[in-house]
């Protein structure tokens, strides 16, 4: 270790010309060889960012219109039930008023029937006439 010591005064001098020469400032080429790579990576970077913007907006433009196009319909639906309602059950109820009067004048119609009966054949028992 003592002679690693002691030789450290002359071996520093080599040591240090050395480690200047691993480490010399970029040249030119090593510049213009990254500056074209970087130029790349942001070219195809912008390039991807294009094309997913317009992707997304085409998609964003497709589900507003389907949105406005839902909105409608429901629109439309709440309209046409709403004249139905308005229309329809006044009819019901004029129809189902009108079965019930039907429905009572039968049952009139058929005791009337029953009464008529009745009095058949009791005027033919009382006339004697057995058929």
């Amino acid at each position: 270790m003592e002679d690693i010591v002691r030789s450290l005064p002359v071996l520093w001098p080599v040591v240090v010309t050395w480690a200047e020469e691993q480490v010399k400032p970029p040249g030119w080429d090593t510049f213009a060889q990254y500056s074209v790579l970087g130029l790349a990576v942001l070219g195809f970077g912008f390039l991807f960012y294009r094309i997913f913007m317009q992707l997304w907006a085409r998609s964003s433009v497709e589900l507003t219109r389907e949105v406005a196009r839902a909105d409608r319909l429901e629109a439309d639906n709440r309209e046409l039930n709403l004249a139905s309602q308005d229309k329809a059950i006044p009819a019901l109820f004029a129809a189902a008023n009108a079965l019930t009067e039907c429905t009572s004048l039968l049952r009139e119609l058929q005791r009337e029937r029953e009464r008529e009966r009745e009095n058949a054949l009791r005027r033919r028992e009382r006339d004697g006439d057995s058929r």
